[in-house]
């Protein structure tokens, strides 16, 4: 009765089988003490005599209830963000540019697909696909806007044609 979910015990009982061991095992539990659900992590493996059979089992388990309470909070948040800049025409994102004036996106929002003809996550992967579909003769003047406005820690507030990739 530990495991909530009924077929856990017996699926963390086969990778022990089939793998003599099993990492981050992730499951919804009740507390021995108290009865209330929790989320555990559990780490095991196979001991075995010197003739290879399994002589005991050995492992941990860790209480992650705080952690899946803050993913589930993360992934939460982040799909509010993308509702929400799905209605703002236009593209928003949150773009980190180092010393180099390399960019790392960590968030782009659809409006990317009509505006520039990208899916928001090939721009994540790559941070220069905004920068490579600016209008050559637009490029030199917004990386001059964009320094200034990144050393004064202000956003861009400027116009520029792009290039489509259609």
């Amino acid at each position: 009765e530990w495991y909530l979910e009924p077929t856990r015990r017996a699926a963390f009982q086969q990778l022990l089988e089939q793998h003599g061991e099993v990492t981050a095992f992730v499951s919804r539990v009740r507390r021995h003490k108290t009865g209330e659900p929790i989320w555990i992590s559990e780490n095991a493996h196979a001991v075995r005599d010197a003739e290879g059979r399994i002589v005991w089992y050995e492992g941990t388990v860790e209480d992650i209830t705080a952690r899946v309470a803050t993913e589930a909070a993360l992934r939460n948040s982040e799909e509010e963000l993308r509702q929400l800049t799905h209605q703002i025409p236009g593209v928003v994102f949150k773009v980190y540019v180092d010393d180099q004036r390399r960019r790392q996106f960590s968030f782009v929002s659809s409006g990317v697909r009509e505006l520039y003809g990208l899916e928001p996550e090939a721009v994540v992967a790559d941070g220069t696909l905004l920068q490579r579909a600016r209008h050559p003769d637009d490029s030199e003047g917004l990386e001059v806007v964009s320094e200034q406005a990144r050393r004064r820690h202000e956003p861009v507030t400027t116009e520029y044609r792009i290039i489509r990739p259609d």
